[in-house]
């Protein structure tokens, strides 16, 4: 199944770097990125590794052929 519209929730580093790879392997996939903050939304979309971006998940998700979770690299295992 061909991927035309990709959903990327959390273009931090992980999200970022998925959106460009992505986008240098299938040009005609649209990406969209999800987060909440519009600073982080904003700087994907400006190195282009996401084509639209959002800070509503029902939008994000919206007619996308896949859906990827990208979570923050760095946190504290509390084991």
């Amino acid at each position: 199944m061909p991927i035309h519209r990709l959903s990327i929730l959390g273009v931090g580093l992980l999200g970022g770097s998925l959106g460009m790879a992505v986008k240098s392997v299938l040009k005609s996939c649209e990406i969209l990125g999800y987060g909440h903050r519009a600073s982080t939304l904003e700087q994907a979309q400006h190195i282009g590794a996401i084509d639209w971006a959002t800070t509503n998940l029902d939008q994000s998700v919206e007619g996308a052929d896949m859906v990827v979770l990208c979570t923050p690299v760095g946190f504290s295992n509390p084991f």
